[in-house]
């Protein structure tokens, strides 16, 4: 089933107020197992940007076929966003909060609206004035960061220092996938 207008509407709205660092946000989430899997309508939402993203920023090689290409960024992009909440199923065994699962993979998913929009913004200014890229790609990964560990802190109610590693892994995670798509278009 699909989420309403309206719980994407709120969805969004928590997921900005988790951005401005307010755990107030987190009341604008379906976070059952129902708005958990509504949650994912997020990856559709953002997938445009995602492929207007690639197709100005992505060099591939010469002699590799754009079907190819199309199926190793879909099977990358699917990948993305099944394997951390696959993996969180053990992190929340491990940090003893099973419970709370929920409660900050839905805001975690809604959360990856803001942060492509993040992405593109910084994108657009960089293609406007490229001696700011590399700045812009600093302040985007720490402003993503952050928002990541307080929506961690947030929603699995644990410490600053186990928020930190989460964010830190979903960022190697996301890295390590990026890496293996390139290295799959360049092979």
């Amino acid at each position: 089933m699909l989420p309403t207008a309206n719980e994407v509407t709120a969805a969004l709205q928590g997921a900005i107020r988790l951005a401005r660092l307010d755990a107030a946000g987190l009341n604008f989430f379906d976070r059952t197992i129902g708005g958990f899997w509504r949650s994912f309508f997020a990856a559709v939402l953002i997938a445009p940007v995602r492929i207007f993203l690639l197709m100005t920023t992505r060099e591939l090689p010469d002699d590799v076929g754009s079907l190819r290409a199309v199926a190793v960024e879909t099977i990358s992009y699917v990948i993305g966003w099944l394997i951390f909440p696959f993996v969180m199923l053990f992190v929340v065994d491990m940090l003893n909060r099973r419970a709370r699962y929920f409660d900050y993979l839905v805001p975690y998913n809604w959360s990856n609206i803001p942060q492509a929009m993040l992405v593109l913004l910084a994108t657009g200014v960089a293609s406007l004035v490229p001696s700011l890229g590399g700045l812009l790609l600093v302040v985007v990964v720490i402003s993503t960061l952050i928002y990541e560990w307080f929506i961690a802190k947030t929603g699995l109610m644990i410490s600053s220092t186990a928020a930190t590693a989460l964010a830190l892994f979903d960022f190697a995670l996301g890295l390590s996938l990026n890496e293996i798509t390139k290295a799959l278009l360049q092979s």
